[in-house]
């Protein structure tokens, strides 16, 4: 008879929780990518549906197929500069016409999203079913403008939304920080070669 170690042991317990967790992940993506499913075919933005066909909280997300942002013109990256500086300075409450203004006995959530949509997704039906989460407030903090996502955010109606965008963000700084400009070091320099460029640019000077 073999007899395993207590590291040994310990590797194989891993082992099986990982794959008991894979399985039921695996189960669930499979099960609310199904559910996704509608005449505006898997993943619309348009197709937002509940957990359930019966569910009264309508206003989340199915599987979102978001394009991957793509790199904006110089007249793009000034149009939607002007308007992100337009809905962070009007601070927009979505339904709040539904369930009322914020008061003292709201809660806020704020949530940081880039362009990882099916965990947004994940997390957004997550939150639909959260006890009393219409008296809260749901900010979205964007670090990427990009249309078809704040639709489908905007359509959420089981509690307020807010949205508010970072707004130096690479997406409209490319070319300079916190993007890449051509005076940037290189990624890959040796401290050595950078202490020596440091003193060749300063006697330029």
């Amino acid at each position: 008879m073999i007899r395993l170690g207590k590291t040994a042991k310990a590797c194989i317990y891993l082992l099986l929780g990982f794959l008991v967790w894979l399985h039921i992940i695996t189960n669930f993506t499979v099960k609310r990518t199904d559910k996704g499913q509608g005449d505006d075919g898997p993943g619309t933005a348009k197709g937002l549906v509940g957990s359930t066909g019966s569910d009264v909280r309508s206003g989340t997300p199915g599987f979102i197929n978001v394009p991957e942002p793509k790199l904006l013109s110089e007249e793009e990256i000034k149009l939607v500069s002007e308007k992100v500086a337009d809905m962070n300075l009007e601070q927009k409450i979505y339904n709040e016409e539904k369930f009322g203004p914020v008061t003292e006995d709201s809660f806020v959530l704020v949530i940081q999203v880039h362009t990882r949509v099916e965990y947004l997704t994940l997390l957004i039906e997550s939150l639909s079913h959260v006890q009393l989460i219409e008296n809260a407030l749901v900010i979205f903090s964007h670090d990427v403008y990009v249309p078809e996502l704040n639709e489908a955010i905007q359509k959420i109606d089981f509690t307020r939304v807010m949205q508010i965008f970072y707004p130096t963000s690479i997406q409209l700084n490319p070319n300079t920080f916190p993007g890449e400009s051509p005076d940037d070091c290189q990624r890959d320099i040796s401290p050595v070669k950078l202490v020596f460029l440091m003193i060749f640019e300063k006697k330029k000077r």
